[in-house]
Formats: C-alpha cells, structure tokens, sequence
C-alpha cells in the first residue's frame, strides 16, 4: 500500500498560506474574525496559515469574499519592497513636453506613480485621450493644473487632488503662464 505523502512534501499543492496572513493581517483581522466572516473554523484557518492543508476552492473562495480580494489575488506572490532613490528615479519616456520621472518600480503592475514638471502653459493638447485601466489620482504639488475629463473642466490648484476614471477622455495642461506646475500621477493599475 503506497504511502501518503506529508503536505508540506508535495510540489502540486499551491502555498497560499503566507498571502492569507498577510491579508487578513492588513486587514487588522484575527483568524478568529476570518474564521466567523467565513464560517471555517479557528483550526483550519491556522492550518492553512502555516501551509499545513490543502484548502478548497470553496473555503479559498469564502476567505477572498471575507478579505474583499479576487481569487487571483490569493495565488500572486506578495511583491517585495520596491525602493527608488530620488537620484535613480527612470526619466519618463513621453511625446508631452514635461519633465517626468517614474517614482514606483518598473515592474509594479498594481499602480504606476510619476512626478511631472511642466512649463507655464505647456500640456498634452487639445485632443482628449483614454488609457486602459482603472483610475488616475493627481495631486498638485506646485503651481497649477487644468484637468479636462470628457465635459467637466477642473482647476487644481497646489495641495488639490482629483482622482478619475482613465479608461475615460482627458487631457490637461500648466494653468499659469507664469510658473512650473509640479504634479503626482498615480495610475491604477499600471497602463504601460
């Protein structure tokens, strides 16, 4: 009779115990709390924390409605730190005439973040462009900012921020014909 191979052994059991912790962890949950918000006990949330069980994907399913993820987010890896030294920040390729330079990783998928400069009265033009993804969150850090998003037309002024949808028409340019405007984009998920 073949013997039964301990969990911890086995290659085709995916190791999601690590991404559950510290999901429910930023979530400031207990594993008593998951365990009531899904109805699994105490033991085999702790168990499968430690990778100790093969979880359904029933219960995995129930633990990403509790902790308000997608089941795919269960399966990806926690991303490591990603630190960029103002003096490495990547200069932003772009056809605008601005001054730009990437503050989140080159491989973060989640969000891209940019710092901008850009010259009085300088921007991206009259025509009204989208780009695949969720949300923009723009933040002006001097000067000011003249964000069109499809009819709305809004004026951002130093400490304004605007969060909208990218996947809709916008355009926007340095309101002042005097000043630098120095901008934050951060867009969700990353579109490049």
């Amino acid at each position: 009779m073949p013997r039964a191979t301990p969990l911890a052994a086995r290659n085709d059991t995916p190791r999601v115990g690590a991404r559950v912790r510290s999901l429910r962890r930023e979530r400031g949950l207990t594993i008593e709390q998951l365990a009531a918000a899904t109805g699994l006990t105490k033991g085999f949330i702790s168990q499968l924390e430690r990778d100790r069980t093969a979880p359904s994907l029933s219960s995995i399913a129930r633990i990403c409605d509790a902790l308000g993820v997608r089941l795919s987010t269960i399966f990806e890896r926690e991303p490591a730190p990603a630190l960029v030294r103002r003096q490495e920040r990547p200069p932003v390729e772009s056809s605008f005439p601005t001054e730009s330079h990437l503050l989140s990783s080159r491989d973060e998928a989640r969000f891209q973040a940019i710092e901008s400069l850009v010259a009085p009265g300088e921007g991206a033009g009259d025509e009204l462009t989208s780009l695949p993804g969720e949300m923009e969150f723009v933040y002006v850090l001097e000067g000011s900012l003249e964000l069109r998003v499809g009819d709305e037309v809004h004026l951002l002024e130093h400490g304004d921020a605007l969060t909208y949808q990218l996947a809709k028409a916008h355009t926007w340019r340095n309101a002042s014909d005097t000043e630098t405007l120095r901008v934050l984009w951060v867009a969700v998920p990353n579109p490049y």
